[in-house]
């Protein structure tokens, strides 16, 4: 099993390509950090609202996905 496929088994942030492609057009459409992290917060909960996570990530998991992001950018 490859680390990719752990974090889609465990339902993670990481693991969910959708949420993380989503991300993406969020940071190339928003400039400013602050409303870059609150868009991209907002669906993290609607994906976690749908069963798509096992659990809310925190802020700094968020934080980690938006340098992440940054980086392919």
């Amino acid at each position: 099993m490859g680390i990719l496929d752990y974090f889609k088994k465990k339902k993670t942030l990481l693991g969910n390509h959708d949420l993380i492609k989503r991300a993406l057009i969020i940071a190339e459409e928003t400039k400013d950090p602050d409303e870059l992290f609150s868009k991209i917060r907002n669906e993290v909960n609607i994906d976690f609202a749908d069963g798509v996570l096992d659990k809310i990530p925190s802020d700094k998991e968020v934080k980690e996905l938006i340098k992440l992001i940054k980086l392919k950018k």
